[in-house]
This record gives structure tokens, sequence and C-alpha cells, in this order.
């Protein structure tokens, strides 16, 4: 349970990191909060189209690498 409760609260200082240098790379507050969350959507929306086999692609190696990501 300690491990659990340990990786929520780094994920959540990684997170506070990431917005405020997204802050200061924009200049403004609400710039960074539409990206982190436009972001996951986007990405699940990609796959989601993808595994419905919606468009004839398969997920492949370079479907990953047109999207952008490195996980399977």
């Amino acid at each position: 349970m300690q491990e659990s409760s340990a990786l929520l609260v780094t994920f959540f200082c990684v997170l506070v990191k990431f917005f405020l240098a997204l802050a200061a790379l924009f200049g403004s507050f609400p710039d960074p909060l539409i990206v982190l969350v436009s972001v996951p959507i986007s990405i699940c929306g990609a796959v989601i189209f993808i595994s419905l086999g919606i468009g004839q692609d398969s997920l492949n190696i370079y479907t990953e690498v047109g999207q952008g990501r490195s996980w399977p």
C-alpha cells in the first residue's frame, strides 16, 4: 500500500512540474491545462479508431511511430 501512495505522490509531483514548465513556456496558466487535457484524449481517440479498424489500418510499429508513442 505504501508503494502505491508513493507512486501517486510522484505522479502528482511530475504532473505539477510539467504544468509549471509548460506555463513558463507559454506564458499563461490556461494553455498548459488545455495541452494536459487534450493530448491524452487525442491519443485514446486514435488508438480506439485504429483498434476498431475504421480506417483499415493495423496497429503496428508504423502507426505507433505516426502517433508518437512508444508503448504497446
